[in-house]
């Protein structure tokens, strides 16, 4: 018996309490939910949303890295190390500028659990758009000077405005110096702007910038693009 106690406290001393019986030791992360929905928003404002979690195991969690699907997503934690038994906080913040329809964006927690060493979480939304352009992409295709008419080298882009917020288009321009750009006609909420290409002595493929600068405080500056080909 003797002999038998012996070895009962060697084993003990050479493997973890845990270990003798099959157990593991070691930071656990449990999180409440891995998923967050935050319902319906208009385009260009914020929401948040709290990821609960907690260290169900025997030694300190650390959260070595949290990486997000997308720069419009920031993520704080509540704590980088949390102890055993204690309970954290990951707040994920979403912009949703230049969003629209339904959206998910992920953020993958990395954690010392050996078991579970990367949690990916999933935050999403209905984004209703306060703005609509269209076209945004504006094609001019082949321009062949010799053989095109004026009506040719200008295109319409509509601006709506679909909060009827009275939002106002005040400037449009270009970054190229062949393109030029207009406001054509205003109609309650949607407002005409032509673009027009005077090409000159340019030939070749290009692809511009219209600027848009609109009254709007969440979108002052909205984009299309113009491109095309040139020839003679």
């Amino acid at each position: 018996m003797r002999i038998y106690n012996i070895c009962l406290l060697t084993l003990f001393l050479i493997f973890p309490l845990g270990s003798a019986f099959g157990g593991e030791s070691g930071p656990r992360i449990e999180f409440t939910e891995q998923s967050g929905h935050l319902g319906k928003m208009f385009s260009g404002n914020t929401s948040s949303f709290t990821f609960h979690f907690r260290n169900s195991g025997n030694q300190t969690l650390v959260i070595e890295e949290i990486k997000a699907s997308c720069g419009c997503t920031q993520v704080t934690p509540s704590t980088r190390e949390l102890p055993p038994g204690k309970t954290g906080e990951i707040i994920v913040v979403f912009d949703s500028h230049w969003f629209s329809g339904n959206v998910e964006k992920h953020v993958a927690v990395h954690t010392n659990d050996s078991r579970n060493p990367v949690v990916t979480l999933a935050l999403s939304a209905e984004v209703d758009p306060v703005i609509e352009i269209t076209p945004r992409d504006v094609d001019f295709g082949i321009i062949r000077i010799s053989r095109t008419d004026a009506a040719q080298l200008s295109k319409l882009i509509v601006v709506a405005d679909l909060l009827h917020s009275g939002l106002e288009v005040e400037s449009v321009n270009t970054n190229k110096p062949f393109l030029k750009g207009q406001v054509e006609e205003v109609k309650g909420d949607q407002t005409w702007i032509k673009v027009e290409l005077i090409p000159g002595t340019y030939r070749g493929y290009f692809q511009g910038l219209v600027k848009i600068s609109t009254s709007s405080k969440l979108y002052p500056t909205i984009y299309a693009i113009a491109r095309g080909e040139v020839k003679d």
